[in-house]
């Protein structure tokens, strides 16, 4: 097994840590200390962002501002991208349950001669419903690693 302060950080690693990100758990924090190479590397990315930070940015006129300020409002009326396909799924969930209720419904000649077999077709829905759940759930789980020190800090909450 791999000694964790010979791994070295990488370019996103050290920016996350300049953007005060959880370095990930494989890595080391004593390591930029024991490590010329990823030392210096870091050393360079703050170097470069206290220059950034003393000079002084380009004017910026109030024309430019007030087209900025417009453009947010704009925006800001605007519905996001992808928000339609939100305001669809009470739409398509309605329509799958239809269907899944119309498709197991027998026909009248079944009804007469012989009774629907009703665990074939719980079992078909509880299927559709599961596979549905867990599709639901991959998509929403798709979260930005910045954001896992804000559930960090819920979860604590809630351990209290």
């Amino acid at each position: 097994m791999q000694d964790a302060s010979r791994n070295h950080w990488s370019e996103n690693d050290l920016l996350d840590r300049v953007y005060g990100l959880d370095p990930r758990p494989q890595l080391d924090t004593a390591h930029l200390d024991t490590c010329p190479e990823c030392r210096e590397r870091w050393q360079a990315i703050e170097l470069r962002r206290s220059t950034l930070l003393e000079q002084p940015g380009p004017p910026v006129s109030d024309r430019r501002l007030r087209e900025q300020r417009q453009a947010i409002f704009r925006a800001i009326g605007r519905p996001a991208p992808l928000a339609w396909q939100w305001k669809t799924a009470p739409v398509a969930a309605t329509a799958l349950v239809a269907v899944v209720f119309f498709m197991n419904r027998p026909s009248p000649r079944q009804s007469i001669a012989e009774p629907p077999a009703p665990a074939a077709s719980a079992q078909l829905a509880s299927a559709s419903d599961s596979q549905l759940f867990a599709e639901i759930a991959a998509v929403l789980d798709e979260q930005p690693r910045a954001t896992e020190p804000l559930r960090a800090l819920f979860a604590e909450e809630l351990r209290q």
